[in-house]
This record gives structure tokens, sequence and C-alpha cells, in this order.
């Protein structure tokens, strides 16, 4: 498995297990793929995972830049601002567990808040920054 796929599951486990954040979107309201437009919202959708090695001398790292949306309900930005800023409490420095990898460190690096143009309601992306290396 790569360190970007061990880094998804292990981000998926990690959220789903909130709940606080269950609270605020719902159960069953984390997702791993595209969601078809009829989806219920709110809900989390790990978006992508780019990666990079970024080695140095004998320690083998990879970088990943993490994307996470937050696709609200319709209304206010205000219930997307709650859920972003609760992702943002629990993924900063995590100690997720990656199969087969160790995370060294992990942070939010820019959250964007803005109105849905197709469908009325906001949706938040995140885009976080983590480092892994082998176990």
């Amino acid at each position: 498995m790569s360190a970007a796929s061990a880094l998804q599951a292990a981000l998926f486990t990690h959220l789903a297990a909130d709940t606080a954040l269950s609270a605020l979107i719902g159960t069953d309201a984390i997702h791993d793929r595209v969601m078809p437009a009829n989806t219920p919202r709110p809900y989390v959708q790990i978006a992508s995972i780019d990666s990079r090695d970024i080695s140095g001398d004998g320690a083998p790292l990879e970088e990943h830049d993490i994307r996470l949306l937050v696709i609200g309900a319709e209304g206010g930005h205000r219930p997307v601002q709650l859920v972003a800023a609760r992702l943002k409490a629990r993924l900063e420095d995590a100690a997720l567990k990656p199969a087969g990898f160790r995370l060294s460190s992990m942070s939010c690096q820019e959250i964007r808040i803005r109105q849905d143009p197709v469908r009325a309601g906001h949706n938040a992306e995140l885009r976080l920054r983590a480092v892994t290396e082998p176990a």
C-alpha cells in the first residue's frame, strides 16, 4: 500500500470516529469518493491527496497535499465554518497511524469558504500538508 493510500484510510477512520464532527454533519457523512449530486448534505469528502518525494540524506519522506471538501446544506456559511473549524482542530498534529508508515507532521495550510454556485448553501475547502515516512 502506498503512503497516500494508507494516509487516506487513516484519515477516513479518524474522522468517522469523531463524535463531535458527527454531531455537526450526521453519521455516515465522511466520504472518500466522488459523490452524486443527490447525496444528503452536509458531508465531508476527502477530495484528493497529491504526494511527492522529499527524501533527504538517507531519510525517505513523502509530502502529501490533502484537500478536504465540506459540502454544506442549504443556508448560511456558519454551519460550514463550524465543520471546517472542527476538521482543523481534529487534524492539526493528529496522531494518525497510516498502515506501514509514520506520520511525521500534519498541518492545515488553508481554509476557503464560499457560496456554492450551483446549489443553495456554502462549501469549504481545507488544504492540509502531511509528511510520512516508512514505519
